[in-house]
């Protein structure tokens, strides 16, 4: 946190720099978010954290190092699940850097302690089976594709036929999805 002293008569009081933040910057953020290709239900999610966070700012809107930390806990305490808290905390911190106040961001991210389901193979088997006796091949390329890659699901609007295409896919966390040679035959066949 930076401070600065005040010379004079009250060397020894404390600063704290901060940010009013108005209304008006949010829009002005939507509005350049949309234009550099932010996805509608993104922007909409995007808007709804915005607004939650204004409404939970004090009276005068003044941000400072200790806001985002507050309002994480806050959430918390709300019964918010940490993902999710990690979700209203990512708009805000991009505003943020939107405005230029690096300082008040809140890089680190909550940590979950939720243990990610796993389907054994003969699960594996039976939804690809379900699918396909369905007449569902959508379904039946989704299970493979989560399946096969580990894929998450913010990431699967990423598989296009021009990312098949191509050398790879680069997730949203930065790194490559492979995709299995046999499923991009059948990704591209069904495309």
């Amino acid at each position: 946190m930076r401070t600065s002293k005040r010379r004079g008569r009250h060397a020894d009081i404390q600063t704290t720099p901060h940010t009013n933040i108005t209304y008006g910057q949010i829009e002005d953020y939507l509005r350049a978010a949309e234009g550099n290709g932010l996805k509608k239900d993104t922007l909409k999610t995007y808007e709804r954290n915005l607004k939650r966070f204004y409404q939970a700012l004090p009276q005068d809107k003044q941000v400072d190092a200790s806001t985002l930390p507050k309002w994480r806990d806050r959430l918390l305490a709300e019964g918010l699940h940490p993902k999710t808290v990690n979700v209203c905390l990512s708009p805000v911190n991009n505003f943020l850097n939107y405005l230029g106040k690096w300082e008040f961001q809140m890089v680190q991210t909550l940590e979950s302690d939720e243990i990610q389901p796993e389907i054994s193979r003969n699960e594996y088997f039976r939804l690809l089976t379900a699918a396909r006796l369905g007449g569902n091949e959508r379904t039946y390329l989704l299970v493979k594709i989560f399946a096969l890659t580990g894929i998450s699901l913010s990431d699967l609007p990423l598989v296009t036929v021009e990312a098949l295409s191509g050398s790879g896919i680069r997730g949203r966390s930065g790194g490559v999805i492979r995709i299995p040679g046999c499923l991009r035959n059948e990704l591209l066949a069904y495309a």
